[in-house]
């Protein structure tokens, strides 16, 4: 019994320790449900790296400059810190490709000295390390281009700059998150640049003075008379092209006056002083000529007989230009005329030359062999010793005679600071200009002997000077290759003829009103059409400095320019053609002037001698 009931214990323990291992089934979609739960946290581990890499990729995208994303304070897209700063590089391109333009087309001196001179008016280094004179004259033309940057242009570039600005300081307001992108306002570069144009168009600022009575009322004469005088020539310049045949008449007339210019040969030469000839002058109303020379006097001579028949002698420093009243009128008209020279010593003398020969004139005449060794010979003796001092002393004697029975002056003009350049009579006949070293031109009333216009304006000392014919304009050239035009009128510089790479020495109106030639120390002249306001040619054809220019009173179809390399070119105007080289004088040709009818010209030169050339007499043989 006991080992029944064993039996019955054991059985039960045997069933507690039984293992049920469950339906195969069951275990298979508990392993797919927990694959499933597996592959899900997978997944939302990758979509949070997927996330991560797109924002870490937006935020380099909007660094580059190529997404923009709008913010919840603003509605508008606002440029990233790349755009903004390749903004502002662009602009700055801009401005460096409009500054190189303007470079291109500025014209700068080419001695190293003015070079210097004007980088340190500007206010920079005159000379940096290394600098060659070339690589100088490069950084003056870049600095005189940045000035020359139009407003406008510089405006917009401004403008550009300051939105760029604009933006950077909203988003520093607007976003904490951007500070680090945050570009700069503008270059401390610009800021000069912006600066200097700024103090350049201050210094450069236009302004007028108030006029006097004198110049009120001489300008309301101006008006009346360069009215009558644009209408007349506008009159005759539509009755020579009014019809086909007035036209053809008009060119062949022209053809064959240059057909007699290229004719010209020497007709006359005379020693006209002991000392250099600077200028001389024809009266187109009287057969008279006029030459100035370094000691101070001025000769009158007579054109038909090139006899001396007066002296003016009283001045104190040598003449450098004369100038004759081509609208002398009145009863004594027919018995003098007068004259302007301008002078070193400051001054401007006003003469009235009788027309009538001075008797004792002819006795002065001067000789080359008058001079001390003017005689030729081989030896040197006593004898020869003392026939150049008895020379010498006929010779003061002489020049005592003729000073004593000289013209005397019926006008002094004086108030120039500096040595006069050049000097002008206005078409009206009651006005002269002249120009200045002291960087002015004057408009002066021959009446009252005053200056009724003091005119300023150039950067540099003023030597050219010129009347429109008309007498409603004048032009003056500077020493640093500029030319202005001024309205008489009005007292307004109404343009700038610029294109001389050197000093602008001698100027002259056409006849037709329009075309203007301008002489320089470049050894070039150039020819400008008002209307167009350019330069129409070039003409390169001297080898020296171009001292001065004077176009025919007939045509106005014919410049002629004297130059310091011994010889006076005649060019056809219109065409820009060279027609005759003048070559006679032995040193620097010093001055030109036409007769009346355009069929004779006179110069002067540094080998005291005037030479006067007219048509071969063996034309048509």
């Amino acid at each position: 019994m006991e080992e029944d009931g064993k039996g019955d214990a054991d059985a039960q323990e045997g069933e507690k320790r039984r293992v049920h291992f469950g339906s195969l089934e069951a275990d298979a979609a508990r392993s797919r449900h927990e694959d499933r739960d597996r592959e899900i946290d997978q997944d939302e581990d990758m979509g949070n790296d997927n996330n991560n890499d797109q924002a870490s990729q937006l935020r380099r995208a909007q660094a580059s400059g190529n997404v923009n994303v709008s913010t919840e304070a603003s509605e508008t897209l606002e440029l990233s810190a790349s755009a903004l700063q390749e903004q502002e590089k662009r602009a700055l391109a801009l401005l460096e490709i409009e500054t190189q333009r303007k470079a291109r087309a500025l014209v700068v001196p080419t001695s190293d000295a003015q070079v210097k001179a004007q980088l340190r008016e500007l206010g920079h280094p005159i000379c940096l390390f290394g600098e060659r004179p070339a690589d100088r004259r490069d950084r003056l033309r870049k600095e005189l281009a940045l000035l020359e940057v139009d407003a406008s242009e510089r405006d917009e570039i401004q403008a550009r700059l300051d939105r760029a600005s604009a933006i950077a300081a909203k988003r520093a307001r607007t976003s904490e998150s951007h500070d680090d992108d945050q570009p700069q306002d503008q270059t401390d570069a610009t800021r000069e640049i912006v600066a200097a144009t700024t103090e350049a168009e201050t210094r450069n600022e236009t302004f007028y003075s108030k006029a006097n009575f004198e110049l009120v009322e001489a300008r309301r004469q101006l008006c009346t008379f360069s009215w009558e005088r644009a209408r007349a020539r506008l009159a005759k310049e539509r009755a020579e092209t009014g019809s086909q045949e007035a036209l053809l008449g008009v060119d062949d007339a022209i053809l064959s006056f240059e057909d007699k210019v290229k004719q010209f040969e020497v007709e006359a030469s005379q020693v006209g002083d002991r000392r250099p000839l600077t200028c001389c002058a024809i009266a187109r109303g009287h057969a008279r000529m006029v030459t100035g020379s370094a000691r101070g006097w001025a000769r009158v001579w007579d054109r038909e007989t090139f006899e001396h028949t007066w002296t003016m002698a009283d001045h104190s420093d040598r003449i450098v230009d004369v100038a004759i009243n081509e609208a002398n009128s009145g009863p004594q008209a027919d018995e003098a005329f007068f004259v302007a020279t301008a002078s070193a010593d400051c001054t401007t003398k006003l003469w009235r030359v009788p027309i009538h020969k001075n008797v004792s004139a002819g006795e002065t005449d001067v000789d080359m062999n008058d001079a001390p060794g003017g005689k030729s010979g081989g030896g040197v003796s006593s004898t020869d010793f003392a026939d150049d001092a008895e020379a010498t002393a006929a010779q003061a004697a002489a020049d005592q005679e003729e000073l004593a029975k000289s013209l005397k002056p019926v006008g002094t003009l004086d108030g120039h600071a500096q040595r006069l350049s050049r000097v002008a009579w206005h078409p009206m006949g009651t006005l002269v200009g002249t120009s200045s070293f002291d960087h002015t031109w004057r408009l002066w009333d021959v009446e009252s002997q005053r200056a009724i216009l003091v005119q300023d304006g150039h950067e540099a000392p003023v030597y050219a000077f010129a009347f429109h014919p008309d007498g409603s304009l004048a032009l003056s050239g500077d020493l640093k290759g500029v030319a202005r035009l001024w309205d008489l009128r009005s007292g307004k510089a109404i343009h700038a003829l610029m294109g001389h790479a050197g000093q602008i020495l001698g100027a002259d109106f056409s006849v037709n009103g329009y075309h203007v030639a301008t002489g320089s120390s470049d050894n070039t002249a150039r020819i400008w059409d008002l209307r167009k306001k350019t330069s129409l040619h070039t003409l390169p054809g001297h080898m020296s400095i171009v001292r001065d220019v004077r176009f025919d009173p007939v045509h106005g179809a014919v410049l002629a320019t004297a130059s310091y390399d011994q010889v006076c070119r005649l060019w056809d105007a219109p065409e820009g053609i060279l027609l005759a080289d003048l070559r006679a004088h032995d040193k620097m040709v010093t001055g030109v002037a036409w007769s009346p009818l355009g069929d004779a010209l006179l110069t002067c030169s540094y080998d005291r001698t005037w030479k006067v050339f007219a048509p071969s007499r063996f034309m048509g043989i």
